[in-house]
């Protein structure tokens, strides 16, 4: 005699395992979610650092500009410019500021940090020179930083035209730009430094989420495993031995003159097959 197989108890396990599923589903996707948020925020930072950088490299080549326009033309709203850029909007603290925030004590943000320092000893040179226009020119007002920097006496005593010429050659010969050439390279390393980190941080949110995937895929394979088999079950042990008992009850009926009840009343009749117990309920 083949084991009886219960309704009952199958629709229990499957209901567990549905739980079950249900709460696997549950965790995979809060995890993927806490994930994308990694993935975004690490994206963002590299955003916003890149910016950064690109501002430091701005703000550098500013100040660059005003100083040798200055030197060229004498025209006093370049060197107001200069030291607008340099003691109000300070580009390059701003984005020294925003790196920190997010990489501070990394290679990247030690790099810029460098490049803002050689910035900083390259203001001294280009202070030189706007003190030498600034004389040539007459100034008046000056700044404060160009009043307390003192020439030596031979500048003093160069004509106008030499002073300018002096000035120019100052924001423009061989230490000047290969001091600039220093701060681009640091700024691009920087660059460079968080390209690499946030490829990493993208790389490891790409591993995450495949397996996350393939997690979900064989939760869902599980569920519909589970859902084929009741089906099966439910198809063996109930379907078909109501076909198979269907005529048996309708001969039945007719030899018994069997009426359903006017009440409403149920009637219960108990067949047994090989498989399951089958309790059939007319109104």
């Amino acid at each position: 005699m083949k084991r009886k197989i219960k309704i009952q108890s199958i629709s229990a396990w499957s209901i567990g395992i549905a739980l079950i599923l249900t709460v696997v589903f549950v965790v995979i996707l809060h995890y993927e979610k806490n994930e994308v948020k990694r993935f975004e925020d690490a994206t963002d930072q590299y955003i916003v650092c890149e910016n950064a950088a690109r501002q430091l490299q701005d703000g550098s080549d500013y100040l660059t500009e005003q100083v040798r326009l200055y030197a060229m033309t004498g025209e006093r709203n370049y060197l107001d410019q200069y030291f607008e850029e340099a003691d109000v909007t300070k580009r390059r603290e701003q984005a020294l500021e925003s790196l920190k925030k997010y990489f501070d004590k990394t290679e990247a943000f030690q790099l810029l940090q460098q490049a803002m320092e050689d910035s900083k000893e390259l203001m001294l040179t280009e202070y030189h020179s706007l003190k030498l226009v600034a004389t040539a020119m007459g100034e008046k007002d000056i700044p404060a930083e160009l009043e307390q920097l003192d020439l030596p006496e031979e500048e003093k005593q160069l004509s106008q035209k030499e002073k300018l010429e002096k000035a120019q050659k100052l924001v423009s010969d061989n230490e000047y730009r290969n001091t600039r050439g220093t701060i681009m390279k640091e700024v691009s390393g920087c660059l460079d430094q968080l390209l690499e980190k946030t490829k990493n941080r993208q790389q490891r949110a790409n591993t995450i989420f495949s397996d996350m995937y393939l997690k979900l895929e064989i939760a869902i394979m599980i569920l519909v495993i589970l859902l084929l088999s009741i089906c099966i079950i439910v198809r063996k042990s109930i379907v078909v031995p109501l076909v198979y008992y269907n005529p048996i009850f309708d001969s039945w009926k007719d030899k018994n003159g069997y009426k359903p009840s006017k009440h409403g009343l149920c009637s219960r009749f108990l067949f047994r097959n090989d498989m399951c117990y089958i309790m059939i309920f007319l109104i």
